[in-house]
């Protein structure tokens, strides 16, 4: 969720008008927020011709899932004055705990990337062939998947390359989406960091 939300900022940055972003708190495990889209690009007319009226955007639905974990310790004032513990190990425990918080595994997280449920197309999220908007056509430009390689520069040039080709609702708006991150487990943490900062990426 966290990631979406600095993306969405970070997206508002580069837009040539003023942009509010709110973040909005939830009690709730999962709400559904509508996704507009972009509207159409400008249409050519006739002269003399009137304007054609554009459309607004996509009302798809985006799915968020809100979770949170977390935890306090309790220690009375008399636990810790008549703490016997080699060390004092009793009041050591509350500045273990922001470690623990961190090490804690987001399976919630993980879960929705190695599930790879359906999306607002009925297709599985990382598939091939998307299309702009819910109910549209499918487009060979919209693939978000790239299987059974290698994790290395020209794995990841590849990638790029799919990126730069993806469609909004209408098929000459290049969405221009900027990759930012990369999500891996920590077996590839050292690769994927030496991608990252290597001067000069070959082009796939």
């Amino acid at each position: 969720k966290g990631l979406l939300i600095d993306s969405y900022s970070a997206a508002l940055a580069d837009t040539t008008y003023q942009e509010i972003t709110v973040v909005d708190s939830s009690d709730s495990d999962a709400e559904d927020y509508p996704s507009m889209g972009a509207p159409a690009l400008p249409k050519q007319k006739g002269e003399g011709m009137p304007y054609a009226n554009l459309n607004s955007g996509s009302p798809d639905n985006v799915k968020v899932t809100n979770y949170t974990y977390g935890g306090i310790i309790e220690l009375t004032n008399e636990a810790d004055s008549d703490d016997k513990t080699p060390g004092k190990a009793l009041r050591k425990q509350a500045s273990e705990l922001g470690p623990n918080h961190a090490k804690h595994k987001d399976k919630v997280f993980y879960s929705l990337l190695t599930a790879n449920g359906t999306c607002y197309d009925g297709n599985n999220f990382f598939s091939l062939n998307h299309p702009g908007y819910n109910g549209g056509a499918a487009r060979g430009s919209n693939d978000n998947i790239y299987t059974n390689v290698t994790m290395s520069a020209n794995a990841l040039a590849t990638v790029l390359g799919i990126i730069a080709q993806w469609e909004g609702a209408d098929p000459d708006q290049d969405l221009d989406v900027i990759a930012e991150r990369i999500v891996c487990p920590k077996t590839l943490q050292g690769t994927a960091f030496g991608l990252t900062n290597a001067d000069l990426l070959p082009l796939a």
